[in-house]
């Protein structure tokens, strides 16, 4: 039965990666184009050679990025589902990634392991292969572009900005408004938010964090004036966080993804690895999708689960 599902999936992967393909969303250059015509034939017999003998989907994340990870102490859910052992560590995690990449390794008939990392060392353990990939709210970027492959968009971020509700920022309307005000911004070190932080006027340099709790806490401390994250972030962390609050900007003064660096959270692989099409393909399988109003609708009804889901949540 399995075995006839994988084979499914992969007999669509040769007309799916056409369209989509391990490319994170972006447009593929003439020599990208060039470079995967060379090796297509190669590649297609390794995804079909390694789909039917791989057995465990080996990813790896944070575990401390809720809602997409989180660590808890035991297995058990609140809405009756299991959270999954971590591979390398003690404890329980589930999240959005986990519950996705569940879903994957149910599409192909695979188990899941998880392995846990700092952010600031996820990207060498995806390197010396402790695990197959990253999917830990990663995003495409142009840079990351030039040495790993991307899979399609599993979610859409949106750019939101965080202050303390009882702050002179707080009355902010749109980007403008912090004109002159000379806002101490802050952003997670290594991620694509520490590119917005120039888009916010007479914004001034302050320590930027790795963890999201720290990036939280500095703002609740008045370490910092304006924390640059995305929406389900600050939702997850404002249910357990007093005297925070998310600022609704105008659309027509609010932030803009740099050329090069859009919000669409992607599964990355090494480069040149054949796996990565085998997930696009259980992926395609799953309708998983951004490009489509169904598709938005079920990724964005998973994350609502999963902020309610988190063990802070409030019930």
């Amino acid at each position: 039965m399995k075995k006839k599902l994988i084979a499914s999936v992969l007999a669509g992967i040769m007309v799916v990666s056409a369209l989509t393909g391990c490319g994170g969303g972006k447009e593929t250059t003439k020599a990208e184009e060039s470079t995967k015509s060379d090796t297509s034939a190669s590649a297609d017999s390794s995804v079909s050679s390694d789909a039917v003998d791989k057995k465990v989907f080996r990813i790896g994340i944070e575990c401390t990025y809720a809602p997409y990870n989180w660590t808890q102490e035991t297995e058990d859910l609140s809405n009756g589902e299991k959270a999954v052992k971590i591979a390398n560590s003690d404890g329980y995690t589930y999240g959005y990634d986990v519950a996705l990449a569940q879903k994957i390794c149910d599409e192909l008939g695979w188990t899941l392991e998880v392995y846990k990392s700092d952010w600031t060392s996820i990207f060498m353990g995806l390197e010396d292969k402790t695990y197959d990939c990253i999917m830990s709210a990663v995003c495409y970027t142009a840079e990351r572009d030039e040495i790993y492959d991307f899979t399609s968009t599993y979610y859409e971020r949106q750019i939101k900005a965080v202050v303390r509700e009882d702050s002179k920022f707080a009355d902010v309307k749109k980007l403008s408004d912090f004109e002159g005000m000379a806002p101490a911004v802050i952003a997670q070190l290594g991620t694509n938010f520490v590119d917005y932080k120039p888009q916010v006027p007479s914004g001034t340099a302050a320590t930027d964090y790795e963890s999201a709790s720290e990036l939280f806490l500095a703002i609740q401390n008045s370490t910092a004036d304006v924390l640059i994250t995305e929406k389900s972030t600050a939702d997850s962390a404002l249910q357990s966080m007093n005297g925070l609050v998310q600022l609704e900007l105008d659309s027509d003064d609010d932030f803009v993804a740099p050329e090069g660096s859009p919000n669409n959270c992607c599964i990355l692989f090494r480069g040149g690895d054949p796996e990565c099409e085998i997930i696009q393909g259980a992926l395609d399988s799953l309708g998983w999708t951004n490009e489509t109003e169904e598709g938005l609708a079920v990724m964005n009804a998973l994350m609502s689960e999963m902020i309610e889901l988190q063990p802070s949540a409030d019930k």
